[in-house]
């Protein structure tokens, strides 16, 4: 308002002046016209001077009036031009928020915040509706079964070791599908699963207390050598360690294994994927150290139940050719972990499992299914039918080892020593743990009165 005031003070000095120049020229000039008449040209001039000098007045001034628009309310003054539609500018594309953050923001959109998260970022504006954070419930503390370790043992050749196993009043989720005492004999793994899908790992104590270990929906694939780091399989591998609780991913994005193994010296770990076209093998930092193809034509569905010789040198493994059943049956192959040499142990047309190296030497114990028709002795262990059997891996000499007429037994695991096996059976129609000793294949009963859960048990020294 005050630079308008400024310039029409301005334009009416201007316009006084002007109109005060144009009487002192008309009252000069009018003498002067008259004087020289006679001469008719000097007057004549002068008018039309005068006369350009006003014009061109008036010109500046109209000018300068619209140029600066009446005095007042600028906001009732039109425009010079009419408007010219715009076209809006591309605004920058918000990053995307953290869907935790964003909740967080939308219901603590002040300080202070629940989280180091200040201020709420300005993509982070909370919505007209709060969103609610969900918290999960507490997940229940699963219920560890009671490990009972039997009285002190001893081989035929005086070593001894002691039973491990579940008591069969283990009233928590599943059945025990699998047992693995820590190299140090302090811990064991235990892995409870049943026919719909539920896995569940737990470590524990041999001498009781509570779990120190726990990890749902994977299978225990081994412990290291350390007995605090083990090797968890999903769809990938993970190592985890029962003292810390760190987990590390080691197989990469887009593969799905199907089975592993920890090496001896826990430097390596074999494992199997679902294409079923080879056995891998990697360092403990998930780089391939070798793979052995699978032979062409393939033996089975994919290669299954891996293990490690003592030593290192040899990998054995089932092709598996039963699918969609509990477990896996087929031909016995062994890998050699320097050439990639592989051959196959088992004679034709038949169904082994469970293989397990003995601790010295090339022996390989298998179990032997020869019920493979009635799948419902997958579930029902009292209808199993299977023996035992020994092969040694360098002269490929198979031994049977039981002879249980029509019955079975599963879940073998040599004595420290390696002169003998414990293992499950259902001899006299009833489940219990036996030992048969390797030399004279004498048999002896492991626990009175059947408080064994029935699918694992184990030794240590």
């Amino acid at each position: 308002m005050l630079r308008r005031s400024s310039t029409f003070s301005f334009l009416s000095s201007t316009f006084s002046f002007l109109s005060s120049t144009f009487s002192f020229l008309s009252s000069t000039f009018s003498p002067l016209s008259s004087r020289h008449s006679a001469r008719g040209r000097l007057a004549p001039r002068l008018s039309s001077l005068v006369h350009l000098l006003v014009i061109f007045s008036v010109i500046v001034l109209g000018v300068l009036a619209v140029a600066c628009g009446p005095v007042g309310d600028s906001s009732r003054r039109p425009p010079l031009l009419p408007m010219q539609p715009q076209s809006p500018l591309p605004s920058a594309v918000a990053p995307t928020p953290n869907p935790t953050d964003a909740a967080i923001c939308a219901r603590y959109p002040t300080p202070p915040y629940p989280i180091s998260l200040t201020p709420c970022p300005d993509y982070l504006t909370p919505p007209a509706e709060p969103i609610e954070i969900f918290t999960p419930a507490p997940r229940p503390t699963p219920i560890v079964p009671i490990v009972i370790v039997g009285p002190q043992m001893s081989t035929a050749r005086g070593n001894t070791f002691r039973p491990v196993f579940i008591s069969k009043d283990y009233t928590g989720s599943g059945e025990l599908c699998d047992m693995r005492p820590s190299p140090d004999g302090q811990k064991v793994a235990l892995h409870l699963c049943n026919t719909e899908g539920m896995s569940l790992v737990i470590i524990a104590p041999v001498s009781g207390g509570r779990a120190v270990g726990e990890a749902r929906g994977g299978w225990f694939r081994g412990w290291f050598p350390d007995s605090n780091q083990w090797l968890l399989m999903g769809d990938h591998l993970e190592i985890l360690n029962s003292d810390t609780g760190e987990a590390r991913r080691i197989t990469p994005e887009g593969e799905t294994v199907t089975d592993a193994a920890v090496s001896p010296d826990g430097k390596a770990v074999a494992y199997t994927i679902i294409q079923g076209d080879r056995l891998k093998i990697i360092d403990t930092a998930g780089n391939l150290l070798r793979e052995g193809l699978a032979p062409s034509p393939r033996p089975g569905t994919t290669p299954d139940l891996v293990t490690w010789s003592p030593d290192g040198q040899f990998i054995a493994y089932i092709w598996d050719q039963i699918v969609g059943q509990f477990n896996n049956y087929g031909p016995l192959w062994v890998l050699d972990v320097q050439t990639g040499k592989q051959w196959q142990l088992s004679p034709d047309e038949v169904f082994d499992s469970f293989p397990t190296w003995a601790p010295q030497g090339h022996r390989i114990l298998v179990v032997r299914r020869e019920n493979m028709d009635d799948e419902s002795a997958d579930f029902n262990l009292n209808k199993l039918v299977s023996n035992l059997w020994v092969v040694d891996a360098d002269t490929q000499e198979w031994r049977q080892l039981t002879n249980l007429n029509g019955q079975g037994a599963w879940s073998p695991v040599w004595t420290p020593d390696g002169s003998a096996v414990a293992f499950m059976s259902n001899m006299g129609n009833q489940l219990n743990g036996w030992l048969i000793n390797v030399d004279d294949r004498s048999l002896q009963q492991l626990a009175v009165d059947s408080p064994i859960m029935p699918r694992a048990l184990s030794v240590i020294p």
